[in-house]
């Protein structure tokens, strides 16, 4: 569980980088109708989550920074619940659930946010805000305005302690699911079957997927976001899982592949093969260099691999190769695929995937082994190496 105390931590920080007499604007988002009168699942957006920590539609949250005091105002508008919501449920919090997570005080209906802003603002003031689709753009038009993603982002991508612990517990669950598959995967099963298993074990430790949970046997494992998941699993298929619980908004990312039945000395080639690119990524990772390096090293390592493989590499390039057609590595955190510049240096305790892979569409061959990656002051940490990387099941 992140320190309530964070929250306030994080808006000093964002405050640090704000012009003086500047309002900053961010809205949570809002509730969509899956069907009918049938929401789906609210998911907050992750920027508003990391500077409040809380997890309600309808709000805005203000942070003022004054001209000539040293001083902030940090405000939330909250569309209050009704009798309706009262009795049927909602996923809006009362105002005493949302200071007593964000450390905010000053909690207001949101009818008042135009009266209030109109009362701050000021000629000359700057405004940092993202799109709110209630209120007019007139409301603003005589303010400077600049964005405001590059100042969170810059904050949200070296992680703290207690954001780390928070990734390594959701780690921990998908690594839970991971031994609940290995003692109740058997062919004759379909992919929905292990998909479902996926996600019993990640409700029943009170988390969520953190994405789709990716469940591809035999040539769907070429797919790379396969999610249809009805193929029936046979004795001597291979299966490729993508997975990761998500814990308090902060997301695990791994996948492993395996063979259920006798092995297969097609499928270990190219498995072992992975395993070298997986190697060879984690040795050269380090503080200062850059994803997008990076990736280049790694597809030219992936290329010279795949010609020992024996497949058709006169018509590609490194860059180019359709047998390893995604980068190396993502960053991760609050979103799955995190916030993060390829083209800036690797820091201490920004947290990224190393996820090399062969996918081979001609021999139904799809293989991905993936880990989440911290970066340390002289290194990296593995932080789901608890999870096996098993290359045969059953």
């Amino acid at each position: 569980m992140l320190n309530v105390n964070i929250y306030t931590i994080r808006r000093n920080k964002l405050i640090e980088t704000m012009r003086k007499n500047s309002i900053c604007i961010l809205y949570s988002g809002q509730e969509y109708i899956r069907n009918g009168d049938i929401h789906y699942s609210y998911r907050q957006d992750s920027d508003f989550l990391y500077l409040t920590g809380i997890s309600s539609p309808y709000c805005i949250f203000v942070l003022y920074k004054w001209w000539e005091k040293n001083d902030t105002l940090c405000l939330i508008f909250s569309e209050p619940m009704n009798e309706k919501e009262l009795l049927w449920g909602t996923n809006r919090m009362d105002p005493y659930t949302i200071t007593q997570i964000s450390w905010i005080q000053d909690i207001y209906p949101q009818e008042k946010f135009q009266e209030i802003i109109q009362e701050l603002m000021q000629k000359d003031t700057i405004l940092y805000r993202k799109d709110m689709p209630f209120v007019p753009n007139i409301l603003f038009e005589k303010q400077e305005q600049l964005g405001i993603w590059e100042n969170i982002h810059l904050l949200r991508q070296i992680k703290t302690l207690d954001e780390i612990e928070t990734i390594k517990a959701a780690i921990q669950i998908t690594h839970n699911a991971y031994e609940f598959l290995k003692n109740t995967l058997r062919p004759g099963m379909f992919e929905y079957e292990i998909e479902a298993m996926i996600a019993y074990i990640f409700r029943r430790n009170h988390s969520t997927e953190a994405f789709p949970s990716i469940v591809a046997s035999n040539k769907n494992s070429c797919t790379l976001h396969y999610t249809k998941h009805s193929r029936k699993i046979s004795c001597n298929d291979w299966l490729l899982i993508d997975f990761g619980a998500e814990i308090n908004g902060y997301a695990a990312d791994i996948s492993r592949s395996f063979l259920i039945g006798k092995s297969n000395k097609r499928y270990m080639q190219v498995f072992e093969s992975v395993q070298k690119i997986k190697e060879y990524a984690e040795n050269i990772l380090h503080p200062w260099i850059k994803i997008a390096d990076w990736n280049k090293e790694v597809k030219d390592m992936a290329y010279t691999i795949c010609i020992e493989l024996w497949l058709k590499m006169t018509e590609y390039t490194p860059l180019t190769n359709p047998y390893f057609p995604h980068s190396i590595g993502h960053y991760l955190g609050l979103d799955t695929h995190d916030v993060g510049d390829r083209k800036s240096a690797l820091l201490e305790n920004m947290i990224l995937t190393c996820e090399p892979w062969i996918y081979i569409p001609e021999e139904w061959i799809g293989i991905r082994i993936e880990d989440d990656i911290r970066i340390t002051h002289n290194g990296i940490e593995n932080l789901s190496n608890c999870i096996p990387i098993e290359s045969l099941f059953y």
